[in-house]
């Protein structure tokens, strides 16, 4: 999972970056990698050690006025496992997923891609 919010990406955690945009000072959301390590890959840039629920919860929204807002990028999610309502959950302004679709090896096929070969009786 990736989340966007409010901050720098240059690696300063909690320090806003400001860039120059038509004329305008804008804020660079801040850009945080995370994965829980179960597939233990190893990587060149800088990924915290959360699953998927303790990442939300640690990066969704801090209030109703909207200070930070949650963007997440998750890619590959394991095969028959839905987070899609945990981001709504988490108030994830918006999600974009990747990997394979409908009956393929990412996501649950009913509940992330709505597969409706796939339903079953509880789904319902």
């Amino acid at each position: 999972v990736v989340a966007s919010g409010g901050g720098g990406r240059s690696g300063r955690k909690g320090k806003k970056t400001k860039r120059v945009r038509d004329g305008f000072l804008v804020d660079v959301p801040r850009i945080v990698a995370t994965d829980d390590g179960s597939w233990n890959i190893s990587y060149e840039e800088e990924v915290e050690r959360l699953d998927v629920k303790s990442a939300l919860e640690k990066y969704s929204p801090r209030d109703n006025n909207g200070q930070q807002q949650l963007i997440v990028l998750c890619g590959w999610m394991p095969m028959g496992e839905d987070w899609t309502a945990l981001m709504r959950e988490a108030g994830a302004a918006e999600y974009i997923l990747i990997g394979e679709t409908d009956d393929s090896n990412c996501g649950h096929n009913w509940k992330t891609w709505g597969n409706r070969d796939f339903i079953d009786d509880t789904d319902v």
